[in-house]
């Protein structure tokens, strides 16, 4: 996981800079060369790997919502996921507006913030050991508080780089220590199954950050920064709540 994040983070820096120097369309190019390149690498090295499941790929599909049916902490977890990847999108969506309104910088600055994130994302293996050793529930309130904390900092920092730094390392942090957590709930409950329950929680995932995203649009048209901080405050608060409401339901050996 630190890799996947330190990937997202690191490409906004290349395309932040590349995209001042060269124009936009120029990564799409790049990434259109690095597609192929993934592509030849995927074809040669990933080993042949037989699935173990012997239905049809209808019946795999139809217990893919079987599982969303009868899991309520996946459900619960990818809401959790969803709504944090939601407050992550708003923030990465709204930062260059920001950055230009305020500060007069352009994207390259905007895309230097990934480096900040990324220290976030280091956190990938802390938060993984942490995992066993300390309740998941505990761990999930800490990233809760992480997200709360991490918007009001926003929230007062839209003349401030330093505070925008401080607050990007801790969301950053807060994102990844949920989404360690909530796979780790997830894989124990359904070891059998983790391709699909991971399937479901992804695609919830996905959902929150492009809902985060258009609705960042939105506040930022008519309430500017203050209005995405509000944003990323109340989505953060539906997860403490959600989260307060739902701690015995999540896994199945621990409250």
């Amino acid at each position: 996981m630190s890799g996947l994040l330190i990937g997202i983070l690191g490409s906004r820096v290349i395309s932040g800079v590349l995209a001042h120097s060269f124009g936009w369309r120029f990564i799409y190019y790049i990434a259109l060369l690095i597609m192929a390149l993934l592509y030849v690498l995927l074809q040669r090295k990933l080993p042949a790997i037989s699935p173990n499941y012997n239905g049809t790929y209808f019946n795999l599909l139809q217990s893919v919502f079987s599982y969303y049916r009868k899991e309520p902490g996946l459900r619960i977890t990818a809401l959790y996921d969803g709504l944090a990847f939601a407050g992550l999108s708003a923030f990465w969506t709204s930062l260059a507006f920001l950055l230009e309104s305020n500060f007069n910088y352009s994207s390259d600055v905007a895309g230097a913030f990934g480096l900040f994130g990324i220290a976030g994302a280091l956190a990938a293996a802390v938060v993984g050991k942490l995992n066993d050793r300390m309740s998941k529930n505990k761990i999930i309130t800490y990233a809760g508080l992480g997200f709360l904390v991490s918007w009001i900092i926003f929230y007062f920092s839209g003349y401030s780089i330093l505070g925008l730094i401080l607050g990007v390392i801790l969301v950053d942090l807060a994102v990844q220590a949920l989404h360690i957590t909530n796979q780790n709930i997830i894989f124990a409950n359904n070891p059998e199954a983790r391709n699909r329950v991971n399937t479901i929680y992804m695609v919830g995932f996905f959902i929150g950050g492009a809902l985060g995203t258009s609705l960042a649009a939105i506040a930022w048209k008519y309430f500017n920064w203050k209005g995405v901080s509000l944003l990323g405050f109340s989505l953060s608060v539906v997860i403490m709540l959600v989260h307060l409401l739902n701690q015995k339901k999540i896994t199945r050996n621990e409250v």
